[in-house]
């Protein structure tokens, strides 16, 4: 075995492009992981339903709900005041009423947001590591229903009609439990385990590019079903979604753990003592950035800034579509639908066509900063958009930002050991 854990077998021509076999001193799991075809890409795409949907009916609801509250009334698609969207003129009390409504609704986007960021922010590495010991089932389904808590927080407050605060608390609870990002790092964890360096780049775009094409599948009908029945129809649908994600994690046949867990609890603590294990959890994950073999340290850090600058800047997707929903775009349910179909499609052809093609050609820090290139891009024509049409060029300008996507989690893996997997 390699030092940065990649095993050196030489797998068969026939399944070299997707699927590489597992040592034979694997366990009989991991074996068995390993010669699926199929393993953690349906929870992604549970999750990636109601992700979807989620980003699309947030920024509307809240939006209703805080024009709502301000006794505002609401211009529709290509509508308005008399029929006619309003132009931006700050002399327009109607027009200020409109951007205090859109503050407002940024406001509790952002507040959302940092209630599920920052929890996540520390628990998230924890969770990662302790995959490594209790498995990759546990902590993604402590995750998936957090997902769930959240989808039934988000429909009791749209027909209970409880204060809009309900959401971002319930939104917390799945920070605590890792947040999104954390469902997409154990599926890379997990991926890390069952392939090696020839084949994982293709297996991690393939789950990537699913996980964003179904985001965008969600949405076909959404705008209609806000349009003629309401929010309830979506957030129901966001629910189920987010259930059976967890249901195929703790169904035993479904998935299968690829960690051993009684060798592993007994190599990594001495007594039950939870304190123990928090210990020993910390320890390891210092013990990641201790090794600085071949400068492993700082080529770590710089992954992990560049996640981190990419998470900041996809987190704000959702203000375009409340930049939409305002004059002088004035978009409708199903505007926005089209709009986030069209720029997630874009994404899932970009992360599969064009990384792979990409990585043929050009080293992989390369293509990372050609991503951060095409994020910079995105958001500065959005900033100078003045049509629909002008939002949906920055749209497809940014589909290539998600390139690194694929990149970050394969590069990472490959300079760790097996059983540091989860930790990245």
């Amino acid at each position: 075995m390699a030092e940065n854990g990649d095993v050196k077998t030489k797998p068969s021509r026939k399944n070299m492009k997707f699927l590489q076999p597992a040592p034979p001193d694997a366990p009989p799991n991991l074996q068995r992981a390993a010669s699926r075809y199929i393993t953690v890409e349906p929870i992604l795409m549970f999750m990636a339903i109601g992700t979807g949907v989620m980003i699309s009916v947030l920024p509307q609801y809240l939006r209703y709900r805080v024009a709502m509250e301000q006794n505002v009334t609401l211009p529709d698609s290509g509508g308005g005041n008399n029929g006619t969207c309003v132009a931006r003129n700050r002399s327009n009390p109607y027009y200020v009423r409109l951007q205090e409504v859109q503050a407002e609704v940024a406001f509790w986007q952002m507040v959302r947001s940092l209630c599920g960021t920052l929890p996540a922010l520390f628990t998230a590495p924890l969770l990662g590591a302790w995959s490594d010991i209790v498995g990759r089932k546990l902590v993604m389904g402590l995750n998936a229903f957090g997902s769930v808590v959240y989808g039934i927080c988000f429909i009791l407050t749209y027909y209970l009609v409880l204060p809009i605060w309900t959401i971002p608390v319930g939104y917390c609870i799945t920070g605590i439990l890792g947040g999104s990002g954390l469902s997409i790092a154990q599926a890379n964890a997990y991926l890390a385990d069952v392939t090696n360096n020839e084949n994982r780049l293709l297996r991690i775009a393939v789950f990537q590019s699913t996980f964003i094409a179904m985001m965008g599948l969600s949405n076909i009908a959404v705008g209609y079903l806000i349009r003629d029945y309401g929010f309830g129809p979506p957030l129901v649908m966001m629910c189920i979604a987010y259930a059976l994600a967890f249901l195929y994690i703790i169904f035993p046949s479904c998935l299968i753990e690829t960690v051993d867990t009684k060798e592993n609890r007994a190599k990594k603590r001495n007594d039950e003592s939870a304190l123990n294990i928090m210990v020993g959890i910390k320890n390891d994950l210092i013990c990641l950035f201790k090794t600085n073999t071949n400068l492993r340290r700082w080529r770590l850090c710089l992954l992990y800034f560049i996640d981190f600058m990419r998470e900041t800047l996809e987190s704000s997707s959702p203000l375009v579509i409340v930049y939409g929903l305002g004059p002088p775009f004035c978009w409708s349910s199903v505007a926005v639908s089209r709009y986030w179909m069209m720029s997630i499609f874009g994404s899932a052809i970009a992360v599969t066509v064009v990384t792979k093609g990409l990585s043929l050609c050009l080293p992989d820090i390369w293509n990372l900063q050609s991503s951060m290139v095409f994020n910079i891009l995105y958001g500065y024509l959005h900033a100078f958009a003045n049509s629909t049409i002008g939002l949906y060029i920055a749209g497809l300008v940014g589909c290539f930002r998600n390139i690194s996507q694929p990149l970050i989690p394969a590069m990472l893996a490959k300079m760790v050991s097996d059983d540091e997997h989860g930790k990245t």
